[in-house]
């Protein structure tokens, strides 16, 4: 879209970190070689297996039937988000500010990213980024205490008799 609207010049119309394959979104968030790493990577360090789709949607369409629990869906959801944007993020440094894709570092920010995030919401998330940098395996086991509580309320015994 860039190039179309005069922005970069036509020579940038090819994806910014192959350099071999037209910028297109399917290719740039997935197909890409490096950014399949970094989607590899992310679907093994939660103990996953996957065969990438063939697009982004299909992708997306499919993420939340891969686990189970609802804090874990609800983060696994936000990782995908913290995937995408930490791509992005990464593209936009290269082109715009012709800085040199630090993929040692990508990992470390998604992750971080997820942390911030999952604390935002879920204040209780006992974990910090370095715990979930090591395993994911507090993350995928974790629930929130207040899921575990009933909803069964006290109420008094009737006059003259014991609860």
């Amino acid at each position: 879209m860039l190039v179309k609207r005069g922005i970069l010049d036509t020579s940038a119309a090819n994806c910014p970190i192959c350099l071999v394959e037209e910028e297109m979104v399917d290719h740039l968030f997935l197909h890409c070689y490096k950014h399949w790493l970094i989607w590899s990577k992310i679907i093994n360090w939660w103990g996953l297996a996957w065969c990438c789709p063939g697009n982004l949607a299909n992708l997306f369409s499919q993420w939340d039937s891969l686990v189970y629990g609802k804090f874990q869906k609800k983060a696994w959801v936000m990782l995908f988000f913290s995937v995408a944007w930490s791509m992005w993020l990464l593209r936009n440094d290269e082109i715009f500010k012709q800085k040199i894709p630090n993929y040692d570092t990508l990992f470390f920010l998604i992750v971080t990213r997820l942390c911030l995030w999952l604390k935002a919401i879920e204040p209780d998330f006992p974990h910090s980024s370095s715990d979930l940098l090591r395993s994911a395996e507090g993350l995928i086991r974790w629930t929130n205490s207040q899921t575990l509580r009933t909803g069964v309320m006290w109420s008094p015994p009737m006059t003259n008799r014991f609860k």
